[in-house]
């Protein structure tokens, strides 16, 4: 299904993609689930100068942002963060250049978001510091 939904996206793009870098990819969950509604932060590294591109993730999961050729290019170094209310998660990949069809050269990075926890590194944290809180309280003589 995801594969579909990309290759839709691919051909919808086809027409005004003639200078242009996508970067697209699917946010998902910790239960591996696509996750809607995630604030995504694409950055290229384009000749030493990052980039930053915006969107949501969509009710697939999925998100895509568009670069001007020279913005960024094949070659360049993307990362992504997904960010929601109670995590984030971040992937990375490189543009390459596709040909789609005859004649149409995109240069595309796909860089799925493996996992937004449910909570994040802080609320993990104190989870684990209130679990020996409450071992040392019932153990101490």
């Amino acid at each position: 299904m995801t594969l579909m939904v990309f290759g839709l996206f691919l051909i919808s793009m086809a027409g005004v993609v003639s200078a242009k870098t996508v970067v697209a990819g699917i946010v998902y969950d910790e239960e591996g689930l696509p996750f809607d509604g995630a604030d995504v932060l694409v950055s290229c590294d384009h000749n030493s100068t990052i980039n930053n591109q915006s969107a949501a993730s969509q009710s697939d999961g999925s998100y895509a942002v568009e670069y001007d050729e020279d913005d960024c290019n094949t070659g360049d170094n993307v990362n992504v963060t997904a960010t929601t209310d109670t995590g984030y998660g971040d992937g990375s990949g490189v543009v390459i250049s596709k040909t789609s069809y005859p004649g149409v050269d995109i240069n595309l990075a796909i860089i799925n978001v493996p996992t937004v926890p449910e909570f994040g590194f802080f609320m993990g944290i104190l989870t684990l510091i209130s679990a020996v809180g409450i071992f040392a309280f019932v153990r101490r003589d």
